[in-house]
């Protein structure tokens, strides 16, 4: 989006012209509502300044809509490649994602060769898997065990509470049971799925 605004100068471009060079999403009123979503982001930012007035659309029925220019903010900040940080970390996060899904099939099934286990065992399991980030949650569902159950295991060996990574903070969804074993299933075919 920068980019074409960068290629109109200080003409400007109004709103919709900017939203009739993206191909995604492909309902115009959806595509034109993201993209004026993303240029008060950018205004927010201080990366783009909207005009005063709205000028007549010929790309969207002559609706008035609001000519947008680059800030001098914009310029540096795509010169700079800021725009690819985004990118950049969406992959490392799914890099991360990965590897917390393949610890945790690692995990689940040594949980299922020790098909007994003492308490003993199972505490120090406990303890291995929040030292190696899985969450209290994942953890309490491989171990057949309550959240809050797997805090005080982990309180009793007096360990710090452990900062959760990228992955796990955010939105990290809840597993059940199935899903658990839906990640079995998917590590088993090599991650194809």
């Amino acid at each position: 989006m920068l980019a074409f605004l960068i290629e109109a100068a200080e003409a400007g471009l109004l709103a919709p012209e900017i939203s009739s060079k993206f191909t995604y999403p492909e309902d115009r009123q959806r595509r034109m509502a993201q993209t004026n979503t993303l240029l008060r982001t950018q205004q927010r930012l201080g990366r783009a300044l909207r005009a005063q007035k709205p000028e007549a659309s010929v790309r969207y029925h002559n609706v008035p809509a609001y000519r947008w220019y680059i800030t001098s903010a914009g310029v540096e900040y795509y010169v700079a490649g800021g725009y690819k940080a985004r990118a950049t970390k969406r992959a490392l996060v799914r890099e991360q994602r990965i590897v917390y899904e393949q610890k945790l099939l690692a995990y689940v099934t040594r949980v299922q060769l020790l098909h007994t286990i003492s308490t003993e065992e199972r505490n120090q399991l406990v303890l291995e898997m929040y030292l190696d980030g899985i969450t209290k949650a994942d953890i309490g569902l491989i171990v057949r065990l309550t959240r809050e159950r797997v805090r005080q295991i982990v309180n009793e060996f007096g360990v710090q509470p452990v900062r959760p990574s990228i992955v796990t903070r955010r939105r990290h969804p809840k597993k059940s049971a199935a899903e658990l074993e839906a990640l079995v299933r998917r590590a088993a075919t090599g991650w194809q799925e």
